[in-house]
């Protein structure tokens, strides 16, 4: 393995900076030397996961920085600054990576201890379970970088499996609040058509509005009006890949009634054109 510096996707003053993924998963396994590091100012509109096996990497902040040691997980939420090296000393920092595109049955696992906005941590020591995790994701990067036809669906199952036996770690899982913002999210994902309020959410999750808008976008890295959004975009993406029908049927499928403005919304959460993401048949 050999050491890679991962630039940034774009210059700092353009805004909103985006990372546009021709497929839902984006992998990868680093041996980085203490010259490593990446900085991307307004972050990415996917979930970005390091996996530490070996070394250790450090993830600044807005209050400061952190250190993920060889044993820990790192998640960083959509649209947050991007700002991580290589930790000196040790000077290395072996992990592995993937950039993705979460199901929607998928967010609840990702509600991590939050370090800082849009950056949380689990931390599970080097333990059997530690190391099944890191197995998958390495299952992951080797599927997603091999010649199968079916690779990126393969690898987003490795990094499922992954995700879900990190959930199972979770230290605060079973948590009154987090019982609460899952409910919330599974009343989403059940009703795409419906137009969800903020308001809503936070009556089925039995939490006041502002208690409920503070500990989603704890727990979830952004809004709930931009995560409501883009769960809609997001199963919008998985019709038009898997089904023929026309875009306003799609539109409405999702909750936007006016297929002139899915399609505009669409645009400014992906970066392209409902049209432009199918497949060629």
């Amino acid at each position: 393995m050999t050491e890679r510096i991962d630039q940034p996707l774009l210059q700092r003053g353009r805004q909103p900076e985006r990372m546009l993924m021709s497929q839902p998963i984006r992998t990868g396994h680093f041996n980085a030397g203490r010259r490593y590091g990446c900085k991307r100012w307004s972050g990415t509109d996917d979930w970005l996961l390091f996996c530490t096996i070996a070394g250790a990497g450090r993830f600044v902040h807005a209050q400061g920085s952190i250190e993920s040691a060889a044993g820990e997980l790192i998640l960083l939420a959509p649209r947050h600054p991007h700002d991580y090296t290589t930790a000196v000393p040790p000077g290395n920092w072996e992990f592995t990576w993937a950039h993705f595109l979460p199901a929607p049955h998928w967010l609840p696992w990702l509600a991590w201890p939050t370090v800082a906005p849009g950056l949380h941590r689990l931390t599970l020591g080097e333990t059997p379970l530690f190391a099944t995790i890191a197995k998958r994701l390495r299952e992951m990067d080797a599927l997603a970088t091999s010649e199968r036809h079916h690779r990126f669906a393969l690898a987003q199952n490795a990094l499922e499996a992954a995700l879900l036996l990190a959930d199972e770690a979770h230290p605060a899982r079973g948590a009154a609040d987090d019982d609460c913002i899952r409910r919330a999210a599974d009343a989403v994902g059940a009703d795409l058509t419906r137009s969800w309020s903020v308001e809503e959410l936070a009556h089925s999750a039995h939490l006041s509005a502002s208690r409920f808008a503070h500990r989603f976008r704890a727990e979830f890295g952004e809004t709930p009006r931009r995560w409501v959004e883009r769960q809609r975009i997001e199963r919008a993406r998985q019709l038009l890949a898997e089904t023929s029908d026309p875009i306003h049927v799609i539109a409405a499928a999702v909750g936007f009634n006016d297929p002139f403005h899915f399609t505009n919304r669409f645009r400014a959460v992906t970066g392209q054109a409902p049209s432009k993401t199918r497949p060629k048949r």
